[in-house]
């Protein structure tokens, strides 16, 4: 079994945990950005954390073709080419140089070994936080199936905002805040409470995330949260996503020439 684990954290040195450190340099450099008093709007804000965000996983998928071997650690190269000469080549070496070389040098098998523990442990998280996201998928399938019919968005209404989707709007007591969810046929859920200019005002940023395509970014930042959900920074720039994909929303909504 720890043989296995051993193998299992040799092979993602390169294909895992390289990638990771090096997108992880990425994020902190972007937090540090992010600090920074900058007047940007938060429609560009939000597409710069969506793009660092999304950059873990394009990292993972191009890692098989890019020669992750230069950018190993040192501490990886030293133990390695000490096992190679040590084993492979054949060339005997004094026990008191071997332990010389492994006081400079941490074994290769204990570092693989932590790995491959490691990697296990991310894959357990990985897999509630998936299991989470189904049920959460089917809860959203279960409110929709329990919603009034509503109404269709007017054409006119819906071009207004510059939204070329078919929108469904449905009024629910069951609904605490207005809310839009689905992906290819989007709805609208407005409290049945809201009247008057406060849910006019509503509808209109509840389309502003249709025709942001909010509901398949939020989606999209869930499974990137959930298979990355060992690593803080991803939490921290879901959570900021979420800020700013409401707050790009209000300032679109604020911009409008009918809004005071």
């Amino acid at each position: 079994m720890l043989e296995w684990i051993d193998t299992l954290g040799r092979v993602s040195m390169e294909t895992v945990w390289l990638p990771l450190l090096a997108w992880t340099v990425l994020w902190l450099l972007g937090e540090a950005i992010a600090r920074l008093p900058l007047r940007v709007h938060p429609l560009v804000r939000y597409r710069a954390t969506q793009a660092l965000l999304f950059a873990l996983p394009l990292g993972f998928a191009l890692a098989p073709f890019l020669d992750a071997g230069r950018l190993a650690p040192w501490w990886v190269e030293r133990s390695v080419v000490t096992v190679s000469e040590v084993t492979v080549a054949g060339i005997p070496v004094p026990a008191g140089e071997v332990a010389r070389l492994t006081e400079v040098a941490p074994p290769v098998w204990t570092l693989e070994l932590a790995l491959g523990l490691l990697l296990l442990v991310a894959v357990a998280f990985a897999l509630v936080r998936l299991a989470a996201l189904v049920g959460q998928a089917r809860d959203l399938r279960a409110l929709r199936r329990g919603l009034p019919d509503g109404e269709p968005l007017a054409a006119e209404d819906a071009k207004a905002h510059g939204v070329s989707r078919r929108v469904r709007i449905a009024e629910t007591d069951a609904a605490p805040v207005p809310m839009t969810f689905g992906v290819l046929r989007p709805v609208i859920v407005m409290p049945a409470s809201l009247r008057g200019a406060e849910r006019d005002l509503a509808r209109s940023h509840e389309l502003v995330h249709v025709r942001h395509h909010d509901a398949l970014a939020a989606w999209l930042e869930a499974v990137v949260a959930a298979v990355f959900a060992f690593h803080p920074g991803v939490h921290r720039l879901v959570s900021r996503c979420d800020l700013l994909r409401e707050m790009a929303c209000d300032a679109a909504l604020l911009s409008h020439p009918a809004v005071s």
